[in-house]
């Protein structure tokens, strides 16, 4: 799940690029471009953020099994 999560983050950030290269349409008041990136800036941390959750609870469980 962490791999498809980061895959999504690269894609938005990247792998679109060439197909959202525009101006028109204009969205709240920006370029379609503009607000794709804003869009991302502000997905970006939050799929980084579940990343990290997801990868801290796995790292809990393996350390209390190993304790046990």
């Amino acid at each position: 799940m962490k791999w498809i999560l980061l895959l999504v983050i690269i894609i938005l950030n990247v792998g679109v690029l060439p197909l959202i290269n525009r101006v028109h349409p204009l969205i709240i008041g920006m370029p379609f471009f503009l607000f794709w990136y804003l869009l991302s800036l502000i997905i970006t941390p939050i799929l980084s953020w579940c990343i990290y959750v997801m990868g801290g609870k796995k790292q809990d469980r393996e350390l209390r099994s190993a304790e046990k």
